[in-house]
């Protein structure tokens, strides 16, 4: 799974909101390296909550912020 975080922040930059990877990560309440490792795709596992809250900054659905990835079967 691939968080779409440069077209999140297009969406937040579009609607006039601070959208660098800094302040996503001071409004999510995370550190800067978080982000970062999700926009890297480093973070495989990522939350829920992670998605709830990217979704609630952004004003982006779930389908519109997540990129599936292809994978190996069986995991």
């Amino acid at each position: 799974m691939k968080i779409r975080l440069r077209e999140m922040q297009g969406r937040m930059a579009d609607d006039g909101k601070p959208s660098s990877q800094e302040e996503i990560a001071k409004r999510l309440g995370v550190g800067r390296r978080t982000i970062t490792s999700i926009a890297l795709g480093e973070m495989k596992n990522i939350s829920g909550l992670y998605i709830d809250a990217f979704c609630a900054i952004s004003g982006m659905a779930p389908g519109e912020l997540i990129e599936a990835e292809p994978v190996t079967l069986p995991l």
